[in-house]
């Protein structure tokens, strides 16, 4: 039986297209927040085609972090300090950097778990719109749910630590909330476009055009 074997495929195009996504900051200084990223993340295990793969979402959210930049600029947004967590306190404390972002260690499996959430939803919602229009070739031989972990309630929270009393990290902690927040938006977009893509559905308003 043929079965939808999504997650490798579709998580190689996500990491990608996330790296590469567009990020909307409102600043009106736009200068660099000195952080610094305290990865715990233990990441996830991938099996796609016989092979797996070790994904870390924590990895791949801080290459976020040190690449964006201030839309129509050269300008990043952050300056990542590398450096202990100790260490990181001290700069906190001096003033010296503008928060601490400390990434949990099951926040892979969050994600994953949000994924596949996502993606059983997705699939859930295509298939019964193709049934509605009568697009039914190859449904018979898919099993939607075989091919996806089942989706477990795992939350991961990130912390961004700081100064309160420094107006410099009230700033940051705004942004890197947004960020945060259009980080898991992408990834969730690029789920459901990836889902599209392998029932060969360009436009899910198609399903609505033919029935208005």
């Amino acid at each position: 039986m043929q079965t939808i074997l999504l997650e490798g495929a579709l998580l190689m195009v996500i990491l990608t297209n996330i790296i590469k996504g567009t990020f909307q900051v409102n600043s009106i200084k736009k200068r660099p927040h000195d952080i610094v990223v305290i990865n715990h993340d233990t990441g996830t295990g991938l099996f796609y085609k016989n092979t797996s793969k070790d994904m870390n979402f924590g990895n791949n959210f801080t290459d976020v972090l040190a690449d964006i930049k201030y839309e129509n600029t050269d300008v990043n947004i952050f300056n990542i300090n590398t450096t202990s967590e100790e260490e990181a306190n001290q700069l906190l404390k001096d003033r010296k950097i503008d928060a601490i972002v400390i990434i949990p260690h099951d926040f892979s499996k969050a994600m994953m778990a949000m994924i596949n959430d996502t993606a059983d939803t997705e699939i859930t919602s295509t298939v019964g719109n193709m049934v509605m229009d009568g697009n039914t070739r190859g449904l018979s031989q898919i099993s939607a749910g075989k091919g996806l972990p089942q989706a477990v309630n795992t939350t991961a929270t990130v912390i961004i630590k700081g100064d309160t009393g420094y107006i410099n990290f009230g700033m940051t902690q705004g942004i890197l909330v947004g960020v945060l927040e259009q980080y898991k938006d992408n990834v969730n977009a690029e789920v459901k476009k990836e889902v599209l893509n392998y029932f060969g559905v360009t436009d899910k308003s198609q399903f609505y055009q033919k029935r208005s």
